[in-house]
């Protein structure tokens, strides 16, 4: 049986996603300085995806509630300073956007359990970005819509390039902006 396009391009993409995970694993979003960056972070890189997607569709409209949160939340970090220059990117498939976009949707839900452990009431108090509700529907209609393209197409091509692209966006906007005081400390090794 061959292998449908949502899996070859999460294959082809693995390594550019495990690179964007691991630099923002960094952050210790229980701390004020931690979620501050990780929410800055994301504001900038949904900002620039939001400019790239047309105007109406599913995802500007989730994205623009998205950065409206985020935006709370920085208020109430008195981080809203945090938001740097917004890269511009070249056109960008609808479909790598949505699959970047409600994977890092499906992502929120599983960091939730973290950012709760915090003790700092600010950070508490951050709430709107890890209160949104999540459309699981939406996550299998991108792995549906994907699953239907022929992976040795053109536009295969073209969507593994874009999705290729969007992680290394959030890849150097992380490598940028995260602050030493803010990535978690590193234990040391046992003895």
């Amino acid at each position: 049986m061959r292998d449908t396009f949502r899996t070859v391009l999460r294959r082809a993409t693995h390594d550019d996603h495990e690179r964007v995970d691991h630099m923002l694993s960094q952050l210790d979003i229980t701390d004020h300085g931690g979620f501050g960056q990780f929410l800055g972070i994301h504001s900038t890189c949904f900002q620039a995806m939001r400019d790239a997607t047309p105007e109406p569709s599913i995802a500007h409209a989730a994205l623009s509630d998205m950065l409206l949160r985020i935006g709370q939340d920085l208020e109430k970090l008195s981080e809203s300073a945090i938001v740097g220059e917004v890269p511009t990117l070249a056109p960008v498939d609808p479909l790598a956007l949505d699959y970047v976009l409600e994977g890092s949707r499906l992502g929120t839900r599983v960091l939730k359990t973290q950012w709760m452990e915090t003790a700092d009431a600010c950070v508490t108090q951050a709430d709107r970005y890890f209160s949104m509700v999540t459309d699981a529907g939406r996550w299998r209609e991108v792995c549906e819509t994907l699953s239907a393209i022929d992976p040795q197409s053109p536009r295969a091509n073209a969507i593994t390039a874009d999705t290729r692209a969007l992680f290394e966006m959030f890849h150097t906007v992380s490598k940028a902006r995260i602050r030493p005081a803010d990535a978690c400390p590193r234990r040391a090794p046992d003895a």
